[in-house]
């Protein structure tokens, strides 16, 4: 099931209903490709990234995260950077997830 199945908005952008602190992480995976450059965004600011670039290794994937303190109406997103790629197939291997700690 996805979020659309539950009737939840399928933006790919997760926007605070209650003001708390959050804990969110990513990861992302790389397969021979051009470099892969994949950020977290609070609203419009880069909280953290992961970068690859094509070696002599065939494969990478990289993860990372950060706790948040949100208020109502913030937006938090990946965004992958222009000219990188990310690879995925039926085994999902780009994340993005995250939950509410404590409300505030």
């Amino acid at each position: 099931l996805s979020a659309g199945d539950y009737g939840l908005p399928t933006t790919g952008i997760f926007t605070v209903m209650v003001k708390g602190v959050y804990y969110f992480r990513f990861s992302s995976y790389n397969d021979r490709t051009p470099n892969t450059n994949v950020a977290m965004f609070k609203n419009k600011d880069r909280i953290v990234s992961i970068w690859d670039t094509v070696g002599e290794d065939n494969e990478d994937s990289a993860s990372n995260g950060a706790v948040l303190e949100l208020q109502v109406g913030d937006s938090v997103y990946i965004s992958l950077h222009a000219q990188s790629v990310v690879y995925d197939d039926i085994n999902h291997y780009n994340t993005f997830s995250g939950f509410l700690l404590f409300a505030m």
